[in-house]
């Protein structure tokens, strides 16, 4: 599939960043109070790798085949290119997505997915995409109250050192998604907890001009 505007029949507003972001709750408060069709793209994740091929998707083959322990003893640098690497291949099957949509409402997507480099040579407008990407602070913060991630942890031989990487890794990915948005001329937002999620999707409906 080519990465071309012209393969979708539709309008779309894009959110991207890094996790823990509320990337999420501002899409859902946007779409319901301008009547938009929220795409998560997390929720699609386990319907799009249970028929990967290797040769187009490597790189989320071999995370999907790793151990949690595998995954997060890795150095955060060595994540980072996995994750970036894994994120491209993702959004592949995203715009696939996309392309075969049949709302008649204009599409919201949101998420980590989201590289800046696909939608700009897809020829997005500045005005269709914004990235949010959380402060390191402000990530660490959350991530260690969530249940889940401490059900992960416990898989890994040295859980303080798993987290450490695991949040290393996405502190550089805000880093990198923060200046790949910004090198395509695309609007990025900070968050550190201290505007209310309600203020931030005010922030975003504005830049997309929403009304």
């Amino acid at each position: 599939m080519s990465d071309k505007l012209t393969d979708f029949n539709h309008l779309c507003y894009w959110i991207g960043g890094s996790p823990c972001a509320g990337k999420s709750t501002v899409t859902n408060l946007l779409a319901a109070q301008f009547g938009l069709a929220p795409y998560h793209v997390d929720d699609h994740f386990n319907r799009h790798v249970q028929h990967l091929d290797p040769i187009r998707q490597l790189a989320l083959t071999r995370w999907l085949a790793a151990s949690w322990n595998q995954r997060w003893m890795q150095p955060p640098d060595q994540l980072l290119q996995e994750v970036i690497a894994c994120y491209d291949e993702h959004m592949t099957l995203v715009l696939e997505d996309l392309a075969a949509s049949a709302t008649d409402a204009p599409l919201l997507v949101e998420g980590s997915a989201l590289i800046p480099q696909r939608l700009g040579e897809m020829g997005v407008s500045m005005n269709q995409a914004i990235w949010l990407v959380p402060t390191a602070d402000f990530q660490w913060h959350y991530y260690s109250q969530r249940t889940w991630i401490k059900e992960i942890l416990q898989q890994c031989e040295d859980p303080e050192r798993a987290f450490a990487n695991w949040m290393g890794r996405d502190t550089h990915f805000a880093q990198w998604v923060s200046g790949e948005a910004k090198r395509f001329n695309f609007p990025v937002i900070t968050v550190d907890g201290c505007i209310p999620i309600e203020k931030i999707a005010l922030q975003v409906a504005k830049h997309f001009c929403l009304s």
